[in-house]
């Protein structure tokens, strides 16, 4: 797990990777016990490795993800190339 907090414009900005949902649960909980708002939050897709490309290689993912944002039933992209 991987916790980041920064303190901006009088509030804090929390940052924190979990790897399942039980860790997020946990910290909801904490938060609420201490009567911390939560402002946002949000669910991301982390690659634990990532892969690197050449320039072809980065050419044919940029088109296969050019493509696939074409799609009307594909709501997210998810990849694990090093950018």
């Amino acid at each position: 797990m991987e916790e980041n907090f920064v303190r901006e414009k009088g509030k804090i900005a929390a940052s924190i990777m979990c790897s399942g949902f039980d860790q997020v649960m946990d910290y909801v909980h904490e938060f609420e016990k201490n009567n911390i708002e939560f402002l946002e939050a949000e669910v991301q897709m982390v690659p634990t490795t990532t892969v690197a490309l050449d320039e072809k290689g980065t050419e044919k993912m940029e088109r296969l993800i050019e493509r696939l944002e074409e799609l009307d039933d594909v709501a997210n992209i998810y990849h694990n190339w090093e950018e």
